[in-house]
């Protein structure tokens, strides 16, 4: 089936200025708590640009049964802060499968999950909301988007843990903006295009 996508990114169709603002997420019981820095509208609408920030949906087994909404920052050491356990390999239940290169992470208690993650992590101090706290974050030295040499770099938000009623943040937007981009990871045959999910996939 042919893409519903131009190859060039769009400008974002909005008159809304783009404006990256940190938003607040959290498990269900609050055990996880983070900070993710999105900047909304995209500044392009595209379904492969990966310097914006992304929605997608995976129509992957993995993906669809635990029912993640992929949000995708541009540069994740640091548009994403775990506030909330300090480490999660240690203090978040975990889950792998296939090859085990990515951590489907999950709060213990309420079994929600809020992010996924693959690389080095390390704990920083940093400002937030101008109070100076130690946080999680992805390893920012080495750190490389995707597979390399040294092995495989991911971070991806979930983004029904965001907040609701935040500023410039409604979901509803990226859904009838036509935002999402949606993968074939379950038979690897098409490319990521927006409008519509592929075989097995949901909107």
């Amino acid at each position: 089936m042919a893409s519903t996508e131009s190859k060039d990114p769009s400008p974002s169709t909005t008159s809304t200025p783009p404006t990256r603002r940190a938003y607040k997420g959290s498990c269900h019981c609050g055990k996880t708590q983070y900070i993710t820095y999105l900047t909304l509208p995209p500044p392009t609408i595209s379904a492969t640009d990966t310097t914006t920030t992304r929605f997608r949906k995976c129509n992957c087994s993995t993906c669809h049964k635990t029912a993640f909404f992929h949000v995708r920052v541009p540069h994740e050491p640091e548009d994403f802060l775990l506030l909330a356990p300090r480490n999660p390999f240690a203090d978040l239940a975990d889950y792998t499968c296939f090859e085990s290169r990515i951590h489907w992470f999950f709060c213990g208690t309420c079994g929600v999950r809020c992010f996924a993650f693959s690389g080095e992590g390390e704990e920083r101090e940093v400002d937030v909301e101008g109070e100076k706290r130690m946080v999680w974050s992805a390893k920012r030295e080495g750190w490389v988007k995707g597979t390399s040499a040294k092995g495989f770099d991911y971070l991806t938000v979930n983004g029904v843990t965001i907040e609701p009623g935040q500023e410039g943040f409604d979901m509803r937007e990226w859904m009838e903006k036509g935002w999402i981009a949606y993968l074939d990871v379950k038979d690897e045959v098409g490319e990521p295009r927006l409008r519509r999910p592929y075989d097995g996939g949901a909107y």
